[in-house]
């Protein structure tokens, strides 16, 4: 490979990591109790001009199947309300959902083979827990990890009271979405504090 074409791939690929929902990713797929299956899903179907990306497929080990991720760094203005309407991050969870009710068996088939294909390519060990032989299921409402949040951050979002945002204060939705769309699984703090 041509020296200059590897510097400048490297320099791309230190750029990606500097961001800090993709730094959040990075601690949850490293986490060794987390089941990835796939990583950065685009949903798009014929004829679309607009497409959906979700962050992250896992394995939920307690739910007994696939449960597609959405991450979130704390500070991320698509948690905060816009003015008389609920954060965009609830239009994102409430698609995916409809997407994931629309074709849920071709997503269910999709995750099956890359499973399939990565246990082939000798990836098994990370895969350990999904079972091999029945038909997966696929939790239909998408979960919304919040990144380099505390307890409190969480708390305050899940009663719907105020949170800080740098120099501003936003009132937040509460917990419970009426279009049933996600719901926040888990906090992700210091890289050594991950939950999943």
């Amino acid at each position: 490979m041509n020296p200059d074409v590897l510097s400048e791939y490297k320099r791309m690929i230190r750029s990606v990591g500097q961001n800090p929902e993709s730094q959040i990713v990075h601690h949850i797929v490293c986490h060794p109790e987390n089941l990835i299956v796939e990583q950065e899903i685009k949903f798009q179907t014929s004829g679309e001009r607009f497409s959906d990306k979700i962050d992250l497929c896992h394995y939920d080990m307690k739910l007994g199947c696939l449960a597609f991720v959405e991450v979130k760094e704390i500070h991320d203005p698509r948690l905060k309300p816009a003015e008389n309407s609920a954060p965009e991050v609830i239009d994102q969870l409430h698609r995916y959902r409809q997407r994931i009710e629309q074709h849920y068996s071709e997503i269910v088939e999709a995750c099956s083979n890359c499973i399939s294909i990565k246990r082939r390519l000798g990836l098994k060990e990370s895969l350990t827990g999904i079972p091999a032989t029945r038909p997966l299921q696929l939790l239909k409402k998408s979960v919304l990890v919040i990144g380099h949040c505390s307890r409190e951050d969480v708390r305050k979002i899940l009663e719907g009271a105020s949170v800080n945002y740098g120099h501003k204060t936003q009132r937040r939705a509460g917990k419970k979405c009426s279009a049933g769309c996600g719901e926040i699984l888990a906090r992700v703090g210091s890289p050594s504090n991950i939950i999943m």
